[in-house]
């Protein structure tokens, strides 16, 4: 292997997951750090080299929470952050229901000129999400971030349902499988 070869990996694992926590400390926390106070507060009372190995050390914290979660992300195949929060948070508390409020009924399949709901959604296929386009009216993600979301959900043992948030029983109504479409548990929660 030669020096640059060695050098493009290096400078890739940098860019891959040391910048990006730079970059997201510099915007989450940054911008207190900008008027000095915090430095002085929380940094200097241990000396100039412990305040140095203090900010090293929160720096090496939030490359490690970044990257995490860039990992996680990429592994769920989620590019929107209320989707990956949504099925990591479904996931962390041991929930039994995940309830997706959309603006549209639930997950519709193309049916001649009318498209039909999908009632349930037993094994989420990859023709099944090559339906959707990945943007919404609202934003990005769409139904495809729904059914990622559901697919991950219902792996971890949780009832998820996608149901129109707009319904006055939405609630009752998703967890009686009267309305919207119903993602059953893939395997029962251990």
């Amino acid at each position: 292997m030669n020096s640059q070869a060695g050098v493009a990996i290096h400078s890739s694992a940098f860019q891959r997951f040391v910048l990006p926590g730079l970059a997201f400390k510099a915007v989450v926390i940054g911008g207190g750090y900008a008027t000095g106070r915090e430095i002085a507060e929380f940094f200097l009372p241990a000396g100039p080299w412990g305040g140095i190995a203090a900010m090293g050390v929160a720096t090496l914290i939030w490359c490690v929470v970044c990257a995490v979660t860039f990992v996680f992300a990429r592994r769920l195949r989620e590019r929107d952050y209320r989707s990956f929060f949504r099925a990591l948070l479904a996931r962390a508390v041991n929930a039994d229901w995940l309830l997706l409020l959309t603006d549209v009924d639930g997950f519709y399949v193309p049916n001649g000129k009318t498209p039909r709901l999908l009632r349930t959604v037993r094994k989420l296929t990859p023709a099944m999400e090559s339906l959707c386009n990945g943007t919404g009216k609202l934003g990005t993600g769409g139904m495809r971030s729904k059914l990622r979301a559901a697919k991950v959900a219902s792996e971890a043992g949780v009832h998820v349902a996608i149901v129109n948030g707009r319904h006055e029983r939405a609630i009752v109504g998703a967890v009686e499988r009267k309305i919207g479409t119903y993602f059953p548990p893939a395997r029962t929660k251990s």
